[in-house]
């Protein structure tokens, strides 16, 4: 019997082998090797928890975000962070449009606000999440507006 023929289709069969097992190989690697953006869900995460804490204060002038709310602003240490990673700005307006505070309340490195309005490096951008609600304080109707800036790129983004 003439077995030239099998040598032939099983050099054919090797090259299909590995020319399929690179490109898993490579779809893989281009699947998992971006790393997934959390920022804009952190953030959503915090004007939450802000929401339902504000929703059980009552008085909103000495509110103190870290204790009264039990918010966590520390982050990991695995980069050599500065724990100025975030920035909460909440204001109060009552339905005509005038602020109830003279000053918004506001908690975090006031610089990633600058920082994101400068918009020099996208890529180096802070991520803004911004919620309005409606929340009623005794018989006054106030609509509350949340800014929060998440940076932390070197791990998120």
């Amino acid at each position: 019997m003439d077995r030239r023929g099998e040598k032939v289709v099983s050099v054919y069969w090797f090259a299909i082998l590995f020319i399929v097992a690179g490109a898993v190989v490579y779809m893989v690697g281009v699947y998992y090797g971006e790393p997934y953006d959390v920022r804009e869900i952190e953030g959503d995460v915090m004007i939450n928890k802000i929401f339902y804490c504000l929703d059980e204060l009552s008085n909103f002038k000495d509110i103190n975000l870290k204790e009264d709310c039990n918010l966590n602003f520390e982050v990991e240490d695995s980069f050599g962070w500065n724990h100025d990673q975030f920035y909460v700005e909440i204001t109060f307006e009552n339905y005509r449009g005038s602020y109830i505070l003279p000053h918004p309340i506001f908690f975090g490195n006031s610089d990633l606000k600058n920082l994101y309005f400068l918009g020099l490096d996208r890529d180096l951008l802070p991520v803004l999440r911004v919620r309005e609600f409606y929340l009623e304080n005794g018989n006054l109707p106030l609509n509350v507006k949340t800014e929060v800036y998440v940076r932390k790129l070197e791990k998120n983004a």
